[in-house]
């Protein structure tokens, strides 16, 4: 079967993250059983700290446990090839945007603690794909949109409501830089 180069590259970058998170994890599992032990969780976003604005960038391939990186991997994977597929111009802008933005956020209004994991992209890109569905009146986006809500809709939801163990703020600020992307570019989403 032969893809277009906007597929390839969409499964290619898709591919290579997932890689990069699984990667992050497995040397965390590894170092655990290491005598040196490097707690690579401190390399989230802690919030109002120095050292936690090298979790910006870093915090989305950071996962604390199975659960949280299965959970991930799924939801992001979908959401990324979705982005990448259906909006190859504007994905690389939108996910440095949701990462650093997203991030920025966090680290400025989040409680107190450390964030981590993939989450805050998926919501980023979710929000981006439900405004840019609407906005953009083309009907494969605005299916996929319509298709995250109904798939996607309870976890979303779920994701969002405060938690102790869960940075919903993470979730929340995610959506919040994806929907803002969606609306400051919505005259190119069609």
């Amino acid at each position: 079967m032969k893809f277009s180069t906007t597929t390839r590259r969409a499964i290619k970058i898709t591919v290579i993250s997932i890689a990069i998170i699984w990667a992050v994890y497995i040397f965390t599992l590894i170092n655990s059983f290491s005598s040196i032990m490097i707690d690579v969780r401190m390399y989230g976003i802690i919030p109002r700290t120095l050292m936690g604005l090298i979790g910006i960038p870093l915090s989305p391939f950071i996962h604390a446990s199975l659960p949280h990186i299965i959970g991930n991997t799924f939801a992001l994977a979908v959401s990324m090839f979705l982005v990448y597929s259906l909006y190859p111009r504007k994905a690389d802008e939108l996910t440095f945007t949701v990462i650093i933005l997203g991030g920025a956020l966090v680290w400025l209004a989040a409680r107190s603690g450390v964030h981590i994991g993939a989450s805050g992209v998926i919501f980023g890109y979710a929000g981006f794909l439900i405004v840019a569905g609407f906005t953009g009146r083309r009907i494969v986006p605005f299916l996929t949109s319509i298709a995250i809500v109904l798939f996607y809709g309870g976890s979303l939801l779920s994701g969002l409501m405060p938690s102790q163990m869960v940075s919903w703020e993470g979730h929340l600020l995610g959506a919040v830089s994806g929907i803002n992307y969606a609306w400051f570019t919505r005259k190119s989403n069609s």
